[in-house]
């Protein structure tokens, strides 16, 4: 994830999946794509899946940078 306000800035969130869900009609995919592309998600298809990951570990760091802030 990028801070919007500094790019150079980002976390990198780690986890384990938890559930893994069909998505054929990009039911959880096209919200989040027309947020920041004001488009539809491209990538379609009946193999589509999202999966939910709990997070476990957060660190945010200087992109390019494996460096804690």
């Amino acid at each position: 994830m990028v801070d919007l306000a500094n790019p150079y800035r980002m976390a990198a969130p780690q986890g384990r999946v938890v559930e893994e869900r069909r998505d054929e009609g990009c039911r959880y995919m096209d919200p989040i794509s027309h947020k920041y592309t004001n488009a539809p998600f491209p990538s379609r298809g009946p193999d589509r899946v999202c999966f939910v990951v709990a997070i476990e570990k957060a660190a945010p760091t200087l992109s390019g940078s494996s460096k804690p802030l």
